[in-house]
C-alpha cells in the first residue's frame, strides 16, 4: 500500500505472485480486475485488521459446531497448506481439500475443481457437534 500505488497497481504486483502453476489464465486475469476494483481504503482497512486481530485460542476454535471445510490451493503463500491443515485439527469435523497447482484464488484458478469439491462437500450429510 505504499503511496502513490494505485489498487491496479496493487493487483499487477501481487497477483502473480499469489496464483498457482497450474491457474488458468483467464482466472489470473479475473483475480487481477477483481483486486483492482477493491477500494483503496477498504484494502488498507482488511490489511490492517488481518494484522490487528487478536489471535485466538485453539479451545475458542475447537467450540464451533458447524461442519467446515478448508480449501485452498497448494501453491497458495497467503493462506498456506501448512497454515490450513494445522487449522483444519483445531476444529473438529473439519474436511481438509487441497488442490494441487493452484495459489491463492482457488474458484478462479481451478473453478472446476474448486466448484466440484465445494458441491461435493456441500451433498455430504453432516453431523452437527
Amino acid at each position: 500500500l505504499a503511496a502513490g500505488m494505485s489498487m491496479q497497481d496493487i493487483a499487477r504486483l501481487l497477483v502473480p505472485h499469489s496464483t498457482g502453476s497450474k491457474a488458468l489464465p483467464e482466472g489470473v486475469n479475473l483475480a487481477e480486475h477483481a483486486l483492482s476494483q477493491v477500494h483503496r481504503a477498504t484494502y488498507a482497512r482488511a490489511v490492517r485488521a488481518i494484522s490487528e486481530s487478536p489471535p485466538r485460542s485453539a479451545a475458542e476454535f475447537q467450540r464451533i459446531a458447524a461442519p467446515m471445510l478448508l480449501l485452498g490451493g497448494a501453491d497458495d503463500r497467503v493462506a498456506t497448506p501448512e497454515w490450513l491443515d494445522r487449522f483444519a485439527h483445531l476444529v473438529p469435523g473439519t474436511r481438509r481439500l487441497n488442490l494441487q497447482g493452484v495459489g491463492h484464488w482457488p474458484q478462479l484458478e481451478a473453478p472446476d475443481a474448486f466448484n466440484t469439491g465445494l458441491l461435493q462437500f456441500l451433498a455430504e450429510p453432516k453431523i452437527v457437534h
